[in-house]
C-alpha cells in the first residue's frame, strides 16, 4: 500500500510539473515580442527541466526542452535533448526530434551525408503508429543526399503523401519549401513556408527563410520585413542577421552589411554560408586581407562549400594572381558538390582560360579531366574554345566534332560547333541555318540549346518574338541559372521595356555573380539610366569575374575617361596588359588607344606617345578605334597623322558622321593640339 501511494504521489507531481511547464510555455506565447518574451522562454524552459527531473525519459518534455533551448541559443543542450527524445520514443515524437536535430546540426556545418545516415539509421526502428513520419524522414534523408536537382520529385511526392495524412506537420511544410525553392518554384515555396508559419508563427528561422526567397526575386522590402520580424522574435537569429546583412550589401550599405554578417558569424561560427557571405562583403569593401583570412578559415572548415572557390578566384584576380584564380576554379569544378555550382565555375574557368589564352593551363586541365573520364566532353570544349578565341577555326571545329562523337548529348559542344561554323567564311549559311533549326527542335528542353536559340534569333533571323519565346523557355527550364535571365533582359530591352530588362538583368547577377554577360548588360542598362558610376562599378565586378573580358574593359575605359577618371582607365588597362603580357599574347589595339587618351587627359604626353605609336602600327580597322586614335594623335600634336587616319575612315565609309565631323573640325582649325 505504501508503494502504491508513493507511485500515485509521484505521478501527481509529474502531472503538476507538466501542467506548470505547459502553462509557462503558453504564458510566454501570449506576451508581446521583446525582452519579457525572451525572459518568459527561459522561465518556461526552467519549468520543463523541473518536470524532467521527475520524468527524465519523457519524450514530449525532452522535445519541448530541445525546442526552447534552440530558441535560447543553448545549442549543445538542444542537440542532446533532441537525441534523448529520439532514443526515448520511436514514434511521432522521436521522429520529430530526429528531424529538428538534423536541421540544427546541418546549420552548424555537419556533413550532409552524416545527417542522412543518422536519419536513415532511425527509420528501421520507427513504430507503425508513427503515421506519416516515415515518409517525412525519408524525404529529409533524400534532401541531404541530393546531388541532381532533377531528383526532387521523389522527396516532394513523399511530403505530399505525408501532408495528405496530417496537414499539421510543420516539418513537412518547411522541408517542402526548401525543395520547391531548389526546384525554382519560388511562389509555391513561399506558400509552403506560409503554412509552416501558421503552425509555428514565432519561428524566426522560417521567417528568415521566407525573406531569403523574397530577396532572390529582388523583393527587398518584403525580405527586409521578414528579417526584422525574425530579429524581433530573436535578436540573435543568425539566419535573419545574415539576410539583413546581404540585403544591406545589395543596397550599397556595405559597412552596415558587414556589421550584420560579423554578428551573424559570432552567433553561428560553424555556418559556412555566413562565413562566405562575410568574405564577399570584405571583398566588396576592398578589404582583401580580411577576405583572404575568412576564406582560409572557410576552406579549412568547409572545403566543399558552394561559393568558396568562386570567392577564392575573385580575391586572386583582385591581387593580380590569374594562375591562383584558375587553380581555385579548377578545384571547384572537380570537387564542388552542387552540379549547378560546378557548371558555373566551369563556364567561368572556360572564359578566363580561353580569352586569356592560357594554353598550358587548358591542356593540363583537359588531361586531368580525361584521366577521370576518357569521354569527358569538357576536355574537348576547353581546347576547342581556346583555338576558337585564337581564330584557329579549323582546329577548333575538329576538336568540337571529336568531343561530340564521344559525348553526343553534351549540348555546349554542339553550340560551340555552330558558333565556329557560323564564323567561317567558306560555310554555306542557308543549310547551316536549317541544321541549327533542326538541332533546336531536337534539344527543345535543354537550357544551353535554348540560350543559343535566343542568340541565333537575335543575331541572325532578327526575330524578336522567337527570341523571347526561347528566352522564356530557358528561364522555365533553368530558373537557377543566370544566362537565361540575362538573355530575357536583352530581349526586353530590344522590345523597348527598359524597366523590365533592368529587373531581369539584376536578377541574373543575383543568381550568378560571376556572369560576365549579365554584369556587362546590367552596366549598359545603368548607363542608359544616366547612372555612369553604377555602370562603372558593375563593369568593374565583371572584370573581376573575367579580367580578359575586353568588351567590358572597352566600356569601362571609355566611360572612366568621359566621367573625368582617366586614372581608373589607366589602372584597368595596365592590369589587363600585365596579365596578357605574362602569356606573351598581343593585346587588342583598343587597349593601347585607351591608354594613350587617358594619359593625355592626365597631361602626361610622354607616357601617351608609345601607346599611340603601338596603336598606329597595328593599323586598327574598327571605325571607333580609328576615331579614338585620331584624337590621341591630335593631342600629341600629330595633326597630319590624325587627318590621314580620319580620311581613311571616310574613304571606307563616306557616311561615318563622327569621322566627318572630326575631320571638318580639324580642317577649320576648331580642333588642334591642346584642344
Amino acid at each position: 500500500r505504501a508503494a502504491e501511494e508513493a507511485r500515485r504521489e509521484r505521478e501527481r507531481r509529474i502531472r503538476e510539473a507538466k501542467a506548470a511547464a505547459v502553462r509557462a510555455q503558453q504564458a510566454a506565447l501570449r506576451l508581446p515580442l521583446g525582452e519579457d518574451y525572451r525572459r518568459a522562454l527561459a522561465e518556461a524552459d526552467a519549468a520543463v527541466l523541473a518536470a524532467l527531473d521527475l520524468a527524465p525519459e519523457d519524450a514530449l518534455l525532452l522535445l519541448a526542452h530541445a525546442r526552447l533551448s534552440e530558441h535560447l541559443h543553448r545549442y549543445p543542450a538542444a542537440e542532446e535533448a533532441y537525441r534523448r527524445a529520439a532514443a526515448a520514443d520511436r514514434g511521432a515524437v522521436g521522429a520529430e526530434a530526429t528531424a529538428w536535430r538534423a536541421w540544427l546540426l546541418g546549420r552548424q556545418g555537419r556533413p550532409e551525408k552524416e545527417l542522412a545516415k543518422e536519419v536513415l539509421d532511425f527509420l528501421p526502428s520507427l513504430r507503425d503508429d508513427a503515421g506519416p513520419w516515415s515518409a517525412v524522414l525519408r524525404a529529409l534523408a533524400e534532401y541531404f543526399l541530393l546531388e541532381d536537382p532533377s531528383d526532387l520529385e521523389t522527396p516532394l511526392n513523399r511530403l505530399r503523401e505525408a501532408r495528405s495524412r496530417d496537414p499539421n506537420l510543420t516539418v513537412a511544410w518547411a522541408l517542402e519549401a526548401r525543395l520547391l525553392f531548389l526546384k525554382g518554384n519560388l511562389a509555391a515555396a513561399e506558400s509552403a513556408l506560409d503554412r509552416a508559419l501558421l503552425l509555428l508563427p514565432r519561428e524566426p528561422l522560417f521567417l528568415a527563410n521566407r525573406g531569403a526567397m523574397a530577396a532572390v526575386v529582388r523583393r527587398f522590402e518584403d525580405a527586409l520585413a521578414d528579417a526584422e520580424a525574425a530579429l524581433k522574435i530573436d535578436p540573435r537569429c543568425a539566419e535573419a542577421l545574415r539576410l539583413r546583412g546581404r540585403i544591406r550589401l545589395l543596397q550599397g550599405e556595405v559597412a552596415a552589411g558587414i556589421a550584420d554578417l560579423e554578428l551573424a558569424l559570432s552567433e553561428a561560427p560553424e555556418d559556412p554560408s555566413i562565413r562566405l557571405d562575410l568574405a564577399e562583403a570584405y571583398l566588396r569593401a576592398e578589404q582583401l586581407d580580411r577576405a583572404r583570412r575568412v576564406l582560409s578559415e572557410a576552406a579549412q572548415r568547409s572545403p566543399d562549400a558552394n561559393n568558396l572557390h568562386r570567392l577564392q578566384a575573385d580575391v586572386a584576380i583582385k591581387l593580380g594572381d590569374i594562375e591562383g584564380a584558375l587553380a581555385a576554379l579548377r578545384e571547384g569544378v572537380l570537387h564542388a558538390k552542387d552540379p549547378d555550382v560546378r557548371r558555373m565555375l566551369y563556364r567561368r574557368l572556360l572564359g578566363i582560360s580561353s580569352r586569356g589564352a592560357r594554353a598550358d593551363f587548358v591542356e593540363s586541365f583537359a588531361q586531368a579531366l580525361l584521366r577521370e573520364n576518357q569521354a569527358d566532353p569538357r576536355a574537348f570544349e576547353l581546347r576547342a574554345e581556346l583555338f576558337a578565341q585564337a581564330e584557329d577555326l579549323d582546329r577548333a571545329e575538329a576538336l568540337a566534332r571529336e568531343g561530340i562523337r564521344r559525348a553526343p548529348t553534351y549540348t555546349p559542344l554542339h553550340v560551340l560547333l555552330f558558333r565556329i561554323r557560323f564564323s567561317k567564311d567558306d560555310e554555306d549559311q542557308a543549310p547551316l541555318r536549317d541544321e541549327l533549326e533542326s538541332f533546336l527542335r531536337e534539344f527543345a528542353s535543354d537550357p544551353d540549346a535554348l540560350c543559343y536559340g535566343v542568340q541565333f534569333h537575335l543575331a541572325v533571323t532578327r526575330d524578336l518574338d522567337r527570341a523571347r519565346d526561347f528566352a522564356l523557355r530557358a528561364c522555365k527550364q533553368a530558373p537557377h541559372r543566370g544566362l537565361p535571365w540575362c538573355q530575357l533582359a536583352i530581349v526586353s530591352a530590344l522590345a523597348g521595356k527598359p524597366k523590365i530588362a533592368f529587373e531581369h538583368a539584376r536578377h541574373a547577377v543575383l543568381i550568378d555573380p560571376g556572369s560576365v554577360a549579365a554584369l556587362r548588360l546590367l552596366g549598359d542598362l545603368y548607363l542608359k539610366q544616366k547612372k555612369p558610376q553604377a555602370a562603372l562599378e558593375t563593369w568593374k565586378q565583371a572584370l573581376v569575374a573575367n579580367p580578359f573580358a575586353v568588351d567590358v574593359l572597352d566600356r569601362y575605359a571609355t566611360i572612366s575617361i568621359r566621367e573625368g577618371a582617366p586614372q581608373d582607365c589607366v589602372r584597368a588597362c595596365t592590369a589587363y596588359l600585365r596579365n596578357r603580357r605574362d602569356n606573351g599574347v598581343r593585346p587588342p589595339v583598343l587597349v593601347s588607344i585607351h591608354l594613350a587618351n587617358a594619359y593625355l587627359e592626365l597631361n602626361r604626353p610622354q607616357q601617351a606617345q608609345p601607346y599611340a605609336e603601338q596603336a598606329l602600327a597595328a593599323s586598327p580597322k574598327e571605325p571607333v578605334e580609328r576615331r579614338n586614335l585620331a584624337r590621341a594623335l591630335l593631342g600629341l600634336g600629330r595633326v597630319d597623322d590624325a587627318r590621314a587616319l580620319l580620311r581613311r575612315i571616310v574613304e571606307d565609309d563616306p557616311t561615318d558622321r563622327k569621322a566627318l565631323e572630326l575631320l571638318e573640325a580639324i580642317e577649320s582649325g576648331r580642333l588642334g593640339p591642346g584642344n
